[in-house]
């Protein structure tokens, strides 16, 4: 039985590890309508001494039949924990189209996780779905 122990724990901790570098989530959420930021996804706490490439495909559009808001956002970014402090280096809108200057989308950062929150132009509610993207590296 030695050996099991001296052969399958280091195959089970890298089949971890690379079960964990990377996550995809699909998530919804809606605005009121009152132009106020709305959080749609929160990571997991981030690791001690890990980064995470961020990535978020975002779509939203009025709540109200013929969707007159509409807004579809591609947004990126660097979330690090260095010895317990979490910080976010950047976060880019890379692509973005909106009917409504008001309306957004963007990353930020409450304690030990990440998140994503969406905004409408105050004209009214507005249903958004995004893709979730993290890539994961951790020190060894």
């Amino acid at each position: 039985m030695d050996w099991a122990n001296r052969e399958v724990q280091p195959v089970l901790a890298q089949l971890r590890t690379v079960a964990n570098a990377k996550g995809t989530e699909r998530v919804t959420g809606s605005t009121l309508g009152a132009g106020a930021y709305v959080r749609i996804w929160e990571s997991i706490e981030l690791p001690t001494d890990a980064a995470w490439s961020l990535a978020a495909t975002v779509a939203g559009m009025s709540s109200t039949a013929g969707g007159a808001e509409r807004a579809a956002y591609l947004i990126g970014g660097l979330a690090a924990s260095v010895a317990g402090a979490v910080t976010l280096t950047g976060s880019t809108v890379i692509h973005s189209q909106e009917t409504a200057a008001g309306i957004d989308a963007r990353f930020g950062i409450d304690g030990r996780t990440v998140y994503l929150e969406v905004r409408d132009a105050a004209a009214g509610a507005m249903d958004f779905v995004a893709i979730v993207d993290t890539t994961e590296v951790r020190f060894r």
